[in-house]
């Protein structure tokens, strides 16, 4: 049996199209799909069955819906199980055309991370030679809309990844033809028009490129009261540059060769260990010594729950199958100063050729308009300029440090984004990691846990840890132990403390 969403919905068995006249069986196989092999609670079914007030039987009317639907699909109807507090559609990506697009996806990722662009380019195409039209074209309810909208985006997003390759192969006419189009059906999208600028400047059709940038800027200004991103104003700036008549310059310096590039990965270590390390020592961390924070792992079946301290997260870390760390607590419990320890101590013990871990604030990173990757390597231009010298390092090190797998984000506070923004957030981790890639994200606890209940069964590779409470002893321990001229001013935090634990 083959599902496809990736534009109407549609139900296949041996090339037989199966018709399911009731719209209400169609949502409810929708709703069952956008989430494939995780328990969708009755309570969603409901919502995505009816766009207004249900009816009091609503829930008996989604157990004969979903009863009429297993009966329609046949043999495959089995595959709706019955799961705790609502239903579970299993499937794979042969059966599912959603999960065959991010594994191509996926996989055009780690082809780009190991510079095989062409490779690269061509897996992308068939992950969007899957789409048909918008995600569930025609059978959009509020509650399903949300879902179909991401679903949308990660192909808007792999539009945008398969021409930055394309450009950097060359293929300028290629992407004109593409991005044209879909910079008009996609009128704002910021990331889509500077591709586009770059796709005609580089074929010499300046004036086009400049009305495209006007253009937006109009729209933006008149949607949504912004001006065009700081990258996009300097591309046009540039064209401009190149489109006057020509004047005799100064020689340009030849870019450094291929091997200065490890210098870059040296340089990016030595900063973030100096810009962390003097972090450390700001906040006291270690001075008598780090407060206890003690960990344990969310308990998964076949294996052993593991515990442990701020002495031991590097080196549970390091062992993990797979380097993807989520680390949670409630407010105030130590997220943060976990997610420095672990990056300056992995620092400390980083082999050569190994990923240099860097701690960024999530708070600026807005997925809905920025890919994660171009997302960070900004951050690395931004807080690390030296790697902007291309005599040094060549041609844009900070992007070619990130693609190249020589980056491991150590993401600091989901819960610090807005809320609108959170389920995407998490859904573009899960997309850009998906090829095993490293990263430690940290969060409050409630609000990671409603991200998983919205966005389904995303980064689900990933460890999960918990940060305990601080016991009121060691607490007052601590305070106690400070020394210096400022001890007395943690007195009266200390005595409350003892009163009031």
């Amino acid at each position: 049996m083959r599902f496809r969403i990736l534009g109407t919905l549609e139900v296949r068995a041996h090339e037989d199209r199966i018709t399911l006249a009731s719209p209400r069986q169609q949502r409810a196989l929708a709703a069952l799909l956008l989430n494939a092999n995780s328990v969708v609670p009755v309570e969603r079914m409901i919502d995505a069955l009816w766009e207004d007030e249900p009816p009091v039987t609503a829930a008996k009317q989604v157990r004969n819906s979903v009863s009429a639907l297993r009966s329609r699909l046949g043999e495959a109807g089995a595959s709706i199980v019955t799961d705790g507090p609502g239903y579970r559609l299993l499937a794979d990506a042969e059966d599912l055309d959603a999960l065959r697009f991010r594994r191509h996806v996926a996989a055009a990722r780690g082809l780009a991370g190991q510079a095989k662009l062409a490779d690269a380019v061509e897996e992308a195409g068939a992950a969007l030679a899957l789409w048909r039209g918008p995600a569930l074209d025609g059978l959009r309810t509020t509650t399903l809309a949300g879902r179909a909208a991401v679903l949308d985006e990660q192909r808007a997003e792999a539009v945008e990844l398969r021409a930055g390759w394309q450009l950097r192969l060359g293929e300028t006419e290629e992407v004109v033809r593409t991005l044209t189009e879909f910079c008009g059906e996609h009128p704002i999208r910021e990331l889509s028009h500077l591709l586009l600028m770059r796709a005609l400047a580089e074929e010499g059709r300046y004036a086009e490129a400049s009305t495209l940038f006007h253009g937006l800027r109009g729209r933006l200004a008149d949607e949504l009261g912004v001006d065009p991103n700081p990258e996009l104003r300097r591309l046009h700036d540039r064209i401009l540059a190149e489109a006057a008549p020509a004047e005799p310059a100064a020689a340009v310096p030849e870019p450094a060769p291929e091997h200065h590039f490890d210098r870059a990965v040296t340089e990016l270590a030595e900063a973030v260990t100096w810009q962390w390390r003097a972090e450390a020592e700001l906040r006291s961390l270690h001075r008598p010594q780090p407060i206890a924070l003690r960990w344990s792992a969310v308990a998964r079946p076949g294996r052993p729950v593991r515990r442990g301290d701020l002495d031991d997260i590097a080196g549970a870390f390091a062992a993990l199958p797979l380097p993807q760390l989520v680390v949670l607590g409630e407010p105030g419990s130590g997220k943060s100063v976990l997610a420095l320890v672990l990056t300056l101590e992995l620092l400390r013990v980083r082999a050569p050729g190994a990923p240099v871990p860097v701690l960024l604030s999530l708070a600026s990173w807005d997925p809905r308009r920025e890919h994660l990757d171009r997302w960070l390597a900004g951050r690395l231009a931004e807080n690390h300029p030296a790697l902007l010298n291309p005599r040094e390092y060549g041609r844009d090190a900070p992007t070619r440090l990130v693609l190249g797998g020589h980056v491991l984000p150590v993401l600091d506070g989901l819960d610090e984004l807005p809320p609108d923004l959170r389920v995407a957030a998490l859904d573009a981790l899960d997309q850009t990691m998906a090829v095993g890639r490293s990263v430690v994200l940290t969060s409050r606890s409630a609000e990671y846990e409603q991200v998983r209940r919205e966005s389904g069964p995303v980064f689900s590779g990933a460890t999960v840890v918990r940060l305990e409470p601080v016991a009121r002893q060691e607490a007052l321990a601590y305070l106690a132990a400070r020394q210096g001229t400022g001890r007395d001013r943690w007195r009266p935090v200390a005595e409350r403390l003892g009163r009031e634990p």
